[in-house]
């Protein structure tokens, strides 16, 4: 990671690391305990109820996002459109992400 991150800027994205195991997680933790000084950013999903171990470290900020409604979450497919799909495709875009 240092090698990679001497280079260039890295970006790791980690998603529902509730699902992690015992194992998985411990492994991760000394990932988030590297890249305190390293240039990594890192995004890690959660669920809410999950109890981060690395929370509180310095170099981590959590933010709680709360769920997107229809109309964000349209805004943002309407946005990222620039091909455009149809308003059947955003309907079932928007039905997957917020049922």
């Amino acid at each position: 990671m240092e090698t990679l991150a001497s280079s260039s800027p890295v970006l790791m994205i980690l998603e529902d690391a509730h699902w992690g195991d015992p194992t998985s997680l411990e492994a991760f933790g000394r990932t988030v305990d590297q890249i305190a000084s390293v240039r990594v950013i890192l995004i890690v999903t959660f669920r809410p109820e999950f109890e981060a171990p690395w929370v509180g470290q310095p170099h981590v900020t959590a933010l709680a996002l709360n769920r997107l409604g229809h109309r964000e979450v349209n805004t943002l497919i309407g946005r990222a459109r620039d091909a455009g799909p149809g308003a059947y495709i955003r309907h079932r875009l928007t039905q997957q992400i917020r049922p």
